[in-house]
């Protein structure tokens, strides 16, 4: 703080990026939201009411963005505020394709767009809305990247999401085939010479949504499972339902290691308040209102139903350790050793190791701060910030 405070002495361009560092740091501290929507604010009233020259757009279009992150959290943790706060995340995003748009970042400028539009059929409760913005979305990458743009693994992984919440929303619209399509179009985009980790990171999603509603699809392996967790609402609700499925057929996967008989009762019953613990986040960690808000109550119906059969859900003080960590480390390093005198993996072994270990680096490592995990939890979009489980 005593730093701002040095700052406001400066020039306006040092005071505005005083400012809009306040507010990034703030995303990144428990409750810090609206202390983040303060800064962000404050640094676009000191980019704004002047010529804005070349040297402030891109601190202005940061502050905008982080605004937005910081109302789209605050509008899904107070219920009670969560239309003018959706009005604040309009408003800022487009604000931010405004930036974007004079600075020709146009994929920026067409994913801002896209989250203002469907902050705006939230506020107004239009479905058909909701679903135009998707539509258009898809549609504006699609152009652009025939135009030899490049679409960034994040925005695609965005607008996939939220295709794919949309469609599990609403089952039964008859535009449910065309979303399909879109899905397979922007997964067809990736940079497929990349080997892209969000490419792989979305696959791992859509076979937890498609085994949460298709039983006899392939089932996800765990590794699949902590990647989904990652999307929102979308990923948490397919998580929690193949807990409750591998609770109705404990065959399914060998947890013997994991879940021990005793105290926290029988594998079947750990399952199940693990998917109620994670039901729970949902509900209150999600919107109410658009497709989202459709998955919440999803959400809140098994919840209800798992605690009418007193399953009710763990508390942060009854987690209990990873009773196998002291033996997956020791395999680890006897792995390690074999390396070092000589052993080899072929390629094989070594995608496959890499594909296991990489999403539980990712998901130990993920950040703290209430507002940036609710936005890295969305999906890790850096261009544009993503919806979370907004």
């Amino acid at each position: 703080m005593a730093i701002y405070t040095a700052a406001a002495a400066m020039d306006p361009l040092r005071r505005a990026e005083a400012a809009c560092a306040l507010s990034e740091a703030y995303l990144n501290t428990s409750d810090g939201a609206s202390n983040a929507l303060l800064y962000a604010e404050e640094c676009l009233l000191l980019c704004e009411g002047r010529e804005m020259p070349v040297t402030f757009m891109p601190i202005a279009m940061e502050a905008a963005r982080l605004a937005a992150t910081a109302s789209r959290y605050l509008s899904r943790t107070h219920p009670s505020q969560d239309l003018p706060n959706l009005v604040r995340v309009r408003g800022f995003k487009n604000q931010e394709a405004e930036f974007a748009s004079a600075m020709q970042m146009r994929v920026a400028a067409a994913m801002a767009t896209f989250h203002s539009r469907r902050a705006d059929a939230l506020i107004t409760g239009s479905r058909s809305n909701e679903l135009a913005a998707l539509n258009d979305a898809v549609a504006a990458l699609r152009d652009l990247r025939s135009q030899g743009q490049t679409i960034p693994d994040d925005s695609l992984a965005t607008v996939a999401t939220r295709v794919e919440c949309y469609r599990l929303a609403y089952p039964n619209d008859p535009a449910g085939s065309d979303l399909n399509a879109a899905r397979e179009l922007l997964m067809h985009m990736f940079q497929r010479a990349t080997r892209s980790t969000t490419r792989r990171e979305l696959e791992s999603l859509f076979k937890v949504t498609r085994h949460a509603t298709e039983l006899d699809a392939v089932a996800p392996q765990p590794t699949d499972l902590l990647q989904a967790w990652r999307y929102g609402v979308v990923g948490m609700l397919g998580l929690a339902k193949y807990l409750l499925h591998l609770a109705e057929h404990p065959n399914a996967l060998d947890l013997s290691a994991v879940l021990k008989e005793g105290n926290s009762g029988t594998q079947q019953d750990q399952l199940r308040t693990g998917a109620a613990t994670i039901l729970l986040d949902i509900c209150n960690n999600t919107t109410r209102r658009g497709s989202a808000g459709k998955l919440r109550l999803q959400a809140k119906a098994l919840l209800d139903e798992l605690q009418a059969g007193g399953v009710e859900p763990d508390s942060h003080e009854n987690r209990r350790p990873v009773g196998s960590f002291d033996k997956a480390l020791s395999e680890i390093e006897a792995l390690v050793v074999a390396l070092l005198i000589g052993e080899t993996l072929d390629r094989k072994q070594i995608a496959k190791l890499i594909r296991t270990l990489q999403p539980i680096v990712t998901f130990l490592s993920r950040p703290t701060g209430d507002a940036a995990a609710h936005t890295k939890n969305g999906c890790a979009e850096n261009h544009t910030v993503s919806f979370g489980q907004f």
